[in-house]
């Protein structure tokens, strides 16, 4: 992206040349500053497009005067479109546009500027450039602006706080608000699309959106004190502490997404900063308390807090060494898995044993003995809780080759495809697919169930006709169902979960 600033009122073209006149005695204008949004974090990337698509242009601008007007150029000839500014710091400056119909490759350059308008000659203008290019209608190019897309609508739905509010579990609003987990997912969709805290906020207008996340996301974390349990130690640091999410009424199931967000931070030895972590002793024997830290306190957390009977096993629910249920499960395998294979964190020996005696209580067996399906609360199989099953064998260390625990539930899966994934816009099951099969060892799943009747892409397969999928003919992946409930205008995928959900469906596309 290539910033200008323009200062003075009066332009005057000379032989070509640009003139500047800055007025005597006049009062002079702030200078605003303009920031567009660089696909994946990327200043030399263009965002994509392709024939007939519409697509929102992408910018905000901090220190904006009272009275400031503004503008995007689409740089294709259209000319300049003005826009409002109503705000010190707008957030969302955007327009949607079509370029005209072009080969691949066509680049284009937008342009999006703002002048804060001062008496007389007191105008201060700056701007941003945006790049573009169109390209060949395909699935990738469709993902890539479905990611584009979503990521914008996320961007404007977070409360300045940092929050994604959302008072949404599943269907129903009775279990309070999940603002942890929508946040959680939120903040994850732009940190795997390069997008971080990191980064810097006068090339990137989301470093800013992510950093406030975070910061929303520590302050509501806060330690318990945790002891030995019945089949181990959980305290792998020593520090006899857990960190979980007192105020939450589902801590189990928000934890989780948190570990995500914080391990897709890529910042292991950051210092916690913000709330009551603040300041604590470093267990590892750094300056401050980290991220690190505080994600091996989760774990630890999880170690302490799972379930401790004989014969169904070790699993987890809504509150601490609860009977467990497997919807709940995959969201503390979700978390340790990228704690401990990202980051390295230990994870005590006892939680995987104790984890598989709870999915061999929990599955549904064929008359060979091999389980084709996980339950919720017992013996079954369900849309949501056999791909939650499979994420756990993931972090227990089970193959995606065991035909005893995974082929048949891979396969069952496959089976079901049309009446469990496809057209269905509740992405709570469709987002532990996307975990299993990407997670799967020792190799991801593309094809599932490979090789038998029912295999699917189960996120690529496509309509013969993408604009017009048929149910009789077509069984399309993640990928096409997403994009078919993500709404043009907005970016918004509609789906059952609110917020929490579009955060989810940014992240299977991605």
């Amino acid at each position: 992206m290539k910033k200008t600033m323009l200062h003075g009122a009066t332009r005057i073209l000379l032989s070509g040349v640009a003139l500047l006149f800055l007025g005597q005695g006049v009062a002079q204008a702030a200078a605003p500053q303009v920031v567009t949004v660089p696909w994946r974090g990327a200043l030399d990337l263009p965002h994509e497009t392709y024939n007939g698509k519409s697509i929102h242009l992408k910018g905000v601008a901090h220190n904006v005067a009272p009275g400031a007007t503004a503008s995007w150029d689409p740089g294709d000839g259209s000319g300049p479109q003005p826009v409002s500014v109503d705000s010190p710091d707008d957030w969302v400056i955007d327009i949607v546009h079509t370029y005209p119909n072009s080969s691949d490759g066509t680049p284009f350059t937008a342009t999006l500027e703002v002048c804060n308008n001062g008496a007389g000659a007191g105008t201060e203008c700056a701007s941003d450039t945006y790049k573009v290019v169109v390209r060949d209608r395909s699935l990738d190019v469709e993902i890539n602006i479905g990611i584009d897309e979503g990521l914008w609508y996320s961007h404007g739905q977070q409360d300045r706080s940092g929050a994604w509010t959302d008072g949404r579990w599943l269907y129903s609003t009775g279990y309070g608000n999940q603002n942890v987990a929508a946040t959680a997912a939120n903040v994850q969709a732009f940190e795997i699309n390069n997008h971080l805290a990191s980064g810097d906020p006068n090339q990137d207008p989301y470093v800013d959106t992510v950093a406030r996340g975070l910061k929303y996301l520590f302050s509501r974390l806060n330690t318990q004190a945790i002891g030995v349990q019945p089949y181990g130690d959980p305290d792998t640091n020593g520090n006899g502490l857990g960190v979980t999410i007192p105020s939450s009424s589902r801590q189990i199931y928000e934890l989780g997404p948190m570990m995500d967000a914080i391990v897709a931070s890529k910042t292991p030895h950051a210092a916690v900063t913000h709330g009551p972590l603040a300041g604590l002793p470093s267990p590892s024997g750094a300056p401050a308390y980290t991220y690190f830290d505080a994600v091996q306190d989760m774990v630890d957390m999880y170690a302490w807090g799972q379930y401790d009977h004989a014969t169904a096993g070790g699993g987890w629910r809504y509150s601490w060494n609860q009977w467990p249920d497997n919807s709940a499960c995959q969201w503390a395998a979700i978390g340790i898995l990228a704690a401990r294979d990202l980051w390295g964190a230990k994870v005590p020996q006892f939680v995987y044993d104790r984890n598989k005696v709870w999915l061999e209580y929990s599955d549904r067996e064929n008359a060979a003995g091999e389980a084709y399906g996980y339950g919720y609360t017992g013996s079954g199989e369900g849309w949501g809780t056999t791909p939650s099953g499979m994420v756990q064998l993931v972090m227990n260390g089970i193959q995606k080759t065991d035909l005893a625990q995974w082929v048949r539930a891979e396969e069952r899966l496959a089976q079901r495809w049309n009446s469990w994934y496809r057209d269905n816009n509740n992405y709570y099951g469709a987002f532990a697919v996307a975990k299993a099969m990407r997670l799967a060892r020792p190799t991801p799943i593309v094809q599932m169930a490979q090789g038998t009747p029912d295999q699917i892409a189960w996120f690529e397969a496509d309509c013969a006709n993408p604009d017009a999928c048929n149910a009789s003919t077509d069984r399309w992946g993640l990928a096409r169902n997403i994009l078919r409930h993500q709404v043009a205008s907005t970016g918004a995928v509609n789906n059952s979960h609110g917020r929490m959900g579009h955060g989810w469906a940014v992240i299977i596309l991605t």
